[in-house]
């Protein structure tokens, strides 16, 4: 049998990552979606025939994929050997950066720059902005996102972050004073609520 050897065609490993990141966003692995993504996307960019505009709409895909990473995953449920396992067909070194790392890579990569000005400006929102009063504001801007498989990821993750910030100020909260804090349905809230307290992301009771 003969074995081939020698370099893996770029391509190749766009494929690979590219197919990887696809099965994680199948399963709701989330994180390892966005790393596996993100791995596609830095062996993509080095094609010199891409556009401008393939260039932006990847950028986009890729700190949408970021931001949908909620704050407890599918992943952290894992033993570590299964971690490892993983982590070992995404990156030699055997470790997945964190959500926080891999943000402060988007920047310090300008990979934020490339992203269109509302993914730019949900970026910004989420991540400098965003504070007790500014939910509306975070929903607003989920409306000029166009790619819908994410929003309601998105909206999620600006929910927990409401509560997560209310929590940081009450200790204990009416329920009706909460619901009338976020302008959704009762429904989602409180199902979110529940799921938060399930998780111990949030520590306040209602009242």
């Amino acid at each position: 049998m003969n074995i081939r050897k020698g370099v893996v065609k770029n391509s190749v490993k766009c494929t690979y990552y590219e197919n990887l990141a696809l099965v994680f966003k199948k399963s709701r692995y989330w994180h390892y979606h966005a790393f596996a993504f993100y791995c596609y996307y830095e062996r993509y960019m080095t094609n010199p025939k891409i556009t401008a505009e393939q260039k932006q709409s990847s950028a986009d895909k890729l700190l949408l994929s970021i931001m949908c990473i909620p704050p407890v995953t599918l992943e952290s449920r894992q033993n570590r050997g299964s971690q490892e396992r993983i982590a070992g067909m995404l990156t030699s070194s055997n470790k997945i950066p964190t959500k926080e790392d891999l943000c402060a890579m988007m920047v310090s990569k300008g990979i934020v720059e490339n992203a269109s000005d509302s993914i730019r400006e949900l970026w910004n929102f989420l991540f400098l902005q965003f504070d007790l009063s500014s939910l509306s504001r975070g929903l607003e801007l989920l409306e000029k996102i166009q790619e819908n498989e994410f929003k309601e990821l998105l909206q999620n993750n600006l929910i927990y972050k409401q509560l997560i910030s209310l929590a940081e100020v009450y200790s204990k909260i009416k329920l009706e004073s909460l619901l009338a804090l976020i302008p959704l349905s009762r429904q989602k809230i409180l199902s979110i609520l529940l799921k938060s307290h399930e998780e111990r992301i949030i520590d306040f009771s209602l009242d």
